[in-house]
Parts: structure tokens; C-alpha cells; sequence
């Protein structure tokens, strides 16, 4: 016989997004030092963790750890949105 299907707690569903987005936070900062695609990269992955980790902050049920996990993102998701905006280090 098979489990019946319980959904997510809304701790586990907080924590997904702050992990979420640490992890395509911390792939955006990788892969915006590669030259011209970075760009791109640097941008698209930064506005997505950053609203990841703005959602899992404004979450009242994410748990502390996660909540770390979120603030590291954001701040990680800063610092990639910096410094694609600026021109020199583009061309890197």
C-alpha cells in the first residue's frame, strides 16, 4: 500500500526558497567572471536569487538556519549585481 500524500510544512517551504536561492546565487557568482556571457549571467541569476532570498526573508515560518542561508544570498546576490554594473569589470 502507498503513503498517502502530505503536503510541505510551511517551515520546509520557507527554507526551500532561502536555500533556493543561495544556491542559484552562489552558481550567478560563478558564472558571471566568464568573459562577455558573464553579463548575462551576472544579471539574470542576481535578480533571481535576490527575489528567492527577499521572499524567504518576508516568510514569518522560515526557520533561523535558512533564514541565514537567505541573508547570505541576498548579500551574495548584492555584490554579483555590483559588479556587473560596472563597465570595467564587464570586460573581464
Amino acid at each position: 500500500m502507498t503513503e498517502p500524500w502530505w503536503p510541505d510544512s510551511p517551515q520546509a517551504a520557507a527554507a526551500r526558497f532561502a536555500w533556493l536561492g543561495f544556491g542559484i546565487s552562489m552558481l550567478g557568482f560563478v558564472l558571471c567572471w566568464i568573459p562577455f556571457l558573464g553579463i548575462f549571467f551576472g544579471h539574470v541569476f542576481g535578480i533571481v536569487s535576490l527575489v528567492l532570498a527577499i521572499i524567504a526573508l518576508l516568510r514569518p515560518f522560515t526557520p533561523p538556519f535558512a533564514r541565514l542561508g537567505a541573508v547570505a544570498a541576498l548579500l551574495i546576490a548584492i555584490i554579483t549585481l555590483v559588479l556587473k554594473a560596472i563597465p570595467v569589470v564587464n570586460l573581464l
